[in-house]
């Protein structure tokens, strides 16, 4: 902001001047120096800047009435302009006092001569806006404090106490904003420290890499010729994989042929185990059926023996009927005998004959119940080794049919484990045949 001009009428030492219009100072660029004997004006000048633009009223230990403070002596209005430009535009402030001024306080633009804002109110707001302060105190201070500080009170900021000159200045210069920056950004400066000690640990450590680098240039060339030699012997060690690989490939197949061989070896050993098992079967059968034949050969005698008995018993129940025929005859004589007791003596001879062949009978009834008691001891001694002699042959006949069957079956099942067994030798010699050849070929 610069002060180009004050226009000031019916101010204190400062009357309506030659024209009516009052007294205009101009102030020229740079700096400019107001002087004067007591009572010219100078501090008039001064706190009529302040009250006009900055909004600030004078500052007295007396009280005062504003109304009449500015006033000259006599005069019931009084009027204060300030010309001042901004960024590159130009305003000027307008103020009136006293009881009988109709002048409004405003801010005019001089470019277009319109009026920016009237009204105590609304020009405080435009002044704050267009200095970009937050209100119109703060814009009080700046002028009292730094602008229009009064003759005498210049140093008694810096010789007052550290709190008294806080608080003076804080609020003057923004200084807390910066405090409360401060406080607000210190963990991130913390960490930002802590980064940066970080980055500089990182970064001596890539420097002292970048030393011990200092001849990778040379380095670099017998890098290359030995990455070359490497390539080389990439190629040279791929080539041998090629080979190997296509080794491996034929080594697979011949595993695969050798474990399908092995299991036609093992499916052969297996038939094998199981022909052995069949034919040690047969043989067990083979000793049975010769056990079963000496027990048939046993058997037979005793057979024969029984069958002559048989014969032998039949004939005795044959002659045990012609006894009890006998007996009956016997009978039916002794019958007739007693009828011909009462006949006659003629018949005497004929019963004397009688009686002898009575007595031939009987002889012939005793020897025969003595060969029948005889008979019936041995038919009974023999019923015992009958019986056993009948169930051997009975298990002898089932023996003798299973001996029959079994060798029926065994032809077959010999003609069968001979064919397996052929197959075995067969399935064997080719085995030995691969075996051998795999094992060249490795």
């Amino acid at each position: 902001m610069i002060v180009q001009s004050m226009r000031l009428k019916n101010i204190k030492s400062y009357g309506e001047g030659r024209d009516g219009d009052g007294v205009t100072i101009c102030f020229e660029s740079g700096t400019n120096r107001i002087a004067g004997k007591n009572g010219h004006g100078k501090t008039t000048l001064i706190e009529s800047l302040g009250y006009a633009l900055f909004l600030t009223e004078p500052v007295f230990e007396e009280s005062f009435q504003m109304e009449t403070y500015f006033l000259r002596t006599g005069q019931k209005a009084a009027e204060i302009d300030v010309t001042f430009g901004h960024r590159g535009e130009f305003y000027r402030i307008e103020r009136g006092l006293g009881p009988n001024s109709k002048r409004q306080t405003k801010v005019v633009e001089l470019v277009n001569g319109s009026t920016c804002a009237e009204g105590a109110r609304e020009v405080s707001a435009f002044l704050c806006r267009l200095f970009e302060l937050p209100d119109s105190k703060r814009f009080s201070e700046l002028f009292w404090k730094l602008i229009g500080v009064r003759q005498g009170r210049l140093t008694w900021p810096f010789d007052s106490k550290p709190s008294v000159a806080k608080d003076f200045f804080e609020p003057l210069l923004d200084v807390a904003v910066f405090r409360e920056c401060f406080q607000s950004l210190k963990p991130a400066m913390d960490e930002f420290f802590v980064r940066l000690h970080e980055q500089e640990t990182i970064r001596a450590g890539i420097e002292e890499r970048i030393r011990e680098r200092g001849d990778s240039a040379a380095a670099l060339e017998v890098k290359r010729r030995q990455l070359k030699e490497i390539q080389l012997r990439v190629q040279a060690l791929n080539q041998v994989r090629e080979n190997l690989s296509k080794r491996l490939a034929q080594l697979e197949g011949m595993e695969v042929s050798l474990r399908a061989a092995e299991s036609q070896r093992n499916s052969a050993q297996n038939a094998l185990a199981l022909a052995r098992q069949q034919r040690e079967i047969a043989e067990r059968r083979m000793q049975e059926s010769a056990k079963a034949a000496a027990v048939v050969a046993l058997v037979v005698s005793g057979y024969n023996s029984f069958e002559i008995a048989e014969h032998q018993l039949q004939s005795l129940r044959a002659k045990q009927a012609e006894q009890h025929r006998l007996e009956m005859e016997i009978a039916d004589t002794e019958k007739k005998k007693i009828e011909l007791e009462g006949k006659s003596s003629g018949a005497r001879s004929q019963a004397d004959i009688f009686t002898q062949q009575k007595q031939q009978k009987q002889e012939e009834q005793v020897s025969i119940s003595e060969r029948y008691a005889a008979l019936q001891n041995r038919l009974s001694s023999s019923q015992l080794d009958f019986d056993r002699q009948k169930n051997l042959e009975r298990s002898a006949t089932r023996a003798l049919s299973d001996i029959r069957q079994f060798v029926s079956s065994f032809a077959a099942l010999l003609a069968h484990g001979e064919a397996t067994l052929e197959k075995i030798k067969e399935v064997r010699a080719s085995l030995i045949s691969r075996d051998a050849s795999i094992l060249q070929a490795a």
